[in-house]
């Protein structure tokens, strides 16, 4: 993260790694921001840990199934599963006539916020 004081002009970089306990692997996304209007060090920094919280971490994916016509749940509405809450993503729905079933399958994803 670029930044620049505000007091001295002088540039800050930042920048921010994986934590012990915390998956290495998310953190292989490079991201580069330059933010000129944090101003100092101190900003910077929580700018940086506030912003890393939202982009490394997993995305956890969930798909269901449910039986018949009756459900109401369309694509980008919010559900909760657990406790924890998911946008649907998508919806795939099969009918066999042969033994008159219908079936919804719901594919959902949580961004840990």
């Amino acid at each position: 993260m670029f930044s620049v004081n505000r007091d001295t002009r002088e540039p800050i970089v930042h920048t921010r790694a994986a934590q012990p306990g915390e998956d290495r692997l998310l953190y292989k996304r490079v991201g580069l921001l330059d933010q000129a209007a944090l101003g100092d060090v101190e900003t910077v920094r929580w700018y940086a840990d506030k912003l890393a919280e939202r982009v490394f971490r997993g995305i956890r994916k969930v798909s269901f199934k449910t039986v018949g016509v009756a459900t109401t749940i369309k694509a980008l509405d919010f559900i909760v599963v657990d406790g924890d809450e998911f946008r649907v993503l998508s919806i795939s729905r099969k009918y066999n006539a042969d033994s008159n079933e219908f079936v919804n399958e719901y594919n959902a994803e949580w961004l840990g916020g």
